[in-house]
C-alpha cells in the first residue's frame, strides 16, 4: 500500500557559493516515522541551487513512493518564498529548477511548503554536511575506512533509497519487464531477506553513513542428469548510492561476498547482469568476473 502523505525536510549546502555542493533529505510518514533519507553530492553550484535540488529529490521520491500529499519544510527562506509565489524567480539558473518543482507539484493532490529554522532541520542539514565532507576528503586524496556489516532494520531507510535508484534504472531501461514496487512491497521484500537463513543483506558504510548494499543467497543447482550437483553463492542485488560511485563501496561489498562464501565453504559466486547495464559489466570484469553464458530472447 502506498503512503498517501509524507512530511519532507530538505537542505542544500554549498562550500564556496558557488562551490562543491550536496543535499540532505528526510522523508517521514504522517506519524513521524522515518521512511527514507538521502545524502547526495552535487557538482559545483550555489546554495540556492542546492536547496532547489534537495526539494526536487524529495518530491521525486515522494511520488515514487505513491504519495499524494506532501508537507515540505526547508530552512531556505528565499526558496520557500519563491515557491509560495511571494518572490519572483529572477535568477536564470534557478528558473528551470523552479519549473521542475512546479511540474512535480502538478502531479500531487496537495503540496504545502513552509519555512523552518535551521535548528529544526538538523537531520537534513547533517545529511548534506556528511555528503560534503565525503567530497572534501576525496579532493584531499583521503580514503576514509569503509566497513561492511550485516544490515539491520535500522538500515531500511537508506537501503530502500539505494535500491530505489537501482529499480528506477531498470524500469526506465526495460519498462516492459520491470515495474516499480510500492513502499510496503519493498519493506516486505527486505523482511523476507532478513528472515531467510540462506540469505544475507549487508551494507557498506563510512562514518556511520550507508553507501551501498548487497543481497546474497546460498544456492544449490537443480537436479539434471547432464549437470553436476553444486553449491554456489548468488548475488541477487548490489547497489551503491549515486552520490558514492567510485568511493570503493562496491569493491568492499564484493570482497565481503567472497568472505561470506568462504565461510560457507563455497568457492563460486554467480550473478546476472542485464545487457543495457554496461557500467555494471565493466565493474564486474574489473573485480574478476567472467561471462559464463548468454540469456537471449525474441519478442514476437
Amino acid at each position: 500500500m502506498a503512503i498517501n502523505k509524507l512530511v519532507i525536510y530538505t537542505d542544500g549546502a554549498s562550500r564556496g557559493n558557488p562551490g562543491p555542493a550536496a543535499i540532505g533529505v528526510v522523508l517521514r510518514d504522517s506519524q513521524g516515522n522515518l521512511i527514507e533519507s538521502v545524502s547526495r553530492r552535487l557538482g559545483v553550484t550555489t546554495n540556492n541551487q542546492a536547496e532547489y535540488h534537495a526539494i526536487i529529490a524529495g518530491l521525486e521520491r515522494a511520488l515514487e513512493l505513491g504519495a499524494t500529499h506532501v508537507e515540505l519544510h526547508s530552512d531556505s527562506e528565499l526558496v520557500v518564498r519563491q515557491l509560495s509565489s511571494r518572490y519572483k524567480v529572477k535568477n536564470e539558473a534557478l528558473k528551470p529548477l523552479y519549473q521542475k518543482i512546479e511540474e512535480l507539484r502538478a502531479r500531487l493532490d496537495g503540496l504545502a511548503i513552509s519555512y523552518i529554522l535551521r535548528e529544526k532541520n538538523k537531520e537534513a542539514d547533517k545529511l548534506a554536511s556528511q555528503a560534503l565532507e565525503g567530497a572534501k576528503q576525496a579532493r584531499r586524496g583521503e580514503s576514509p575506512a569503509i566497513s561492511v556489516r550485516r544490515a539491520t532494520r535500522a538500515d531500511y531507510p537508506p537501503v530502500l533509497s539505494i535500491f530505489a535508484e537501482l529499480e528506477k534504472q531498470h524500469v526506465e531501461a526495460m519498462p516492459e519487464f520491470f515495474k516499480r514496487m510500492t513502499h510496503e512491497e519493498q519493506v516486505q521484500e527486505l523482511d523476507s531477506i532478513m528472515a531467510d537463513e540462506k540469505a544475507v543483506l549487508m551494507v557498506a558504510e563510512r562514518n556511520g553513513q550507508v553507501l551501498g548494499c548487497i543481497h546474497l543467497g546460498l544456492k544449490e543447482s537443480e537436479s539434471y542428469p547432464v549437470l553436476r550437483p553444486r553449491r554456489y553463492i548468488k548475488i541477487h542485488d548490489i547497489a551503491v548510492g549515486s552520490g558514492f560511485q567510485g568511493s570503493g563501496a562496491g569493491s568492499a561489498l564484493m570482497h565481503a561476498a567472497e568472505q561470506w562464501a568462504e565461510e560457507h565453504g563455497i568457492h563460486t559466486i554467480e550473478l546476472n547482469v542485464w545487457d543495457f547495464n554496461r557500467g555494471a559489466f565493466a565493474f564486474y570484469q574489473k573485480v574478476g568476473y567472467v561471462i559464463a553464458s548468454r540469456h537471449m530472447w525474441k519478442h514476437i
